[in-house]
């Protein structure tokens, strides 16, 4: 019995200019995540820093109210905490460097958790900062 063959015909072209142009871009955009979230957590230090060092300088805004003001102080340090711990090195035991599904995986996880340390500490640094607003709308209306 005499077997047919099939014949699968292929057709391709060459990309144009804009898609490698835009297959680039996004080469870029996902080796450049790591430096933006590095970047956040630099600035949610930076800006925890400031806040809790103005909240216990400044003495006026917090007047005759010491739990308001270690409200504020606690949840601009708990940013400043988060936001250092993101912005450590994320380590796995176990990756094969050798294997790309394995460091595509490590590096999901890596930026997975830097996105949760600076979202988590822009919420306590919000957070903080409500404190702070509140405090002074009852100085203002109080």
């Amino acid at each position: 019995m005499e077997e047919k063959k099939k014949v699968i015909r292929v057709s391709s072209r060459l990309p144009t200019e804009r898609e490698l142009f835009y297959l680039e871009w996004g080469r870029d955009l996902i080796k450049n995540q790591f430096n933006l979230a590095n970047d956040i957590l630099k600035q949610l230090i930076s800006t925890s820093i400031a806040l809790m060092s103005i909240s216990v300088i400044f003495e006026s805004v917090f007047e005759n109210d010491a739990r308001l003001k270690f409200l504020a102080v606690l949840f601009f340090f708990i940013s400043l905490l988060v936001a250092t711990i993101g912005f450590y090195p994320y380590s796995k035991d176990n990756v094969c460097f050798d294997c790309p599904e394995e460091i595509e995986q490590f590096n999901q996880q890596a930026l997975r958790f830097k996105r949760y340390c600076y979202t988590v500490s822009g919420i306590f640094l919000l957070v903080g900062l409500g404190v702070v607003l509140l405090k002074v709308l009852m100085q203002v209306y109080g």
